[in-house]
């Protein structure tokens, strides 16, 4: 009877670790990451490290799965785990963006945004889907460009996300800087955040 006991709490063991794909693995620290920081009280100065303990308390809980797919002792490579960080933070930028909106101030702050008011015409030079927000840059008839990060839901939006603009096609842009965490350089930086777009004839 104790033969069988052991077997089973060792088979349950073996079914309860390293059982998730990585597309699973990446969706579960995410939604995990997100709820743990949506009952925080985030501020900019304390968003990195709120972050950080969130996530590292779901990496605990899926050590298992995040070295079968990763190696082991994946959380002593930075390379490794910059890329790993990345994937969990595009599911975060999509499913929890009010976490992201925190450091940009109070979101009822509607005056500001509109005595900031930005606007920027050129020509599409290039786009990129491939980091947690779509970016893309506009060069102007001077030759100067700017980078533009697409963060919030806006008439006109689909413009990017339904591949709908190409590269040199004229647009104007409609922004507002708003300074937040760069994951990467792990530094605060300015963002030109659109919220609307229009292509020119």
């Amino acid at each position: 009877m104790k033969k069988i006991t052991l077997f089973m709490l060792l088979f349950s063991a073996t079914m309860f670790s390293q059982k998730l794909t990585k597309e699973q693995l990446h969706q579960k620290m995410a939604d995990e990451t997100c709820q743990c920081m949506s009952s925080k009280d985030l501020d900019t100065e304390g968003f990195e490290s709120v972050l950080e303990s969130c996530m590292m308390t779901s990496y605990n809980k899926y050590k298992a799965d995040v070295e079968k797919h990763y190696g082991k002792n994946a959380v002593d490579n930075e390379e490794v785990m910059y890329k790993f960080g990345t994937e969990i933070g595009k599911i975060m930028g999509a499913d929890c963006p009010e976490v992201f909106a925190s450091l940009m101030g109070d979101s009822d702050d509607e005056e500001y945004v509109d005595e900031e008011e930005l606007v920027f015409e050129g020509k599409m030079a290039l786009i990129n889907k491939t980091q947690q927000f779509l970016s893309f840059s506009v060069k102007d008839n001077g030759g100067a460009s700017k980078e533009f990060t697409l963060m919030e839901e806006f008439d006109g939006a689909e413009l990017l996300t339904t591949d709908k603009l190409k590269v040199n096609d004229k647009v104007s842009i409609t922004y507002y800087e708003s300074e937040m965490y760069d994951p990467k350089t792990k530094k605060y930086k300015i963002y030109n955040v659109v919220y609307n777009i229009e292509k020119l004839k």
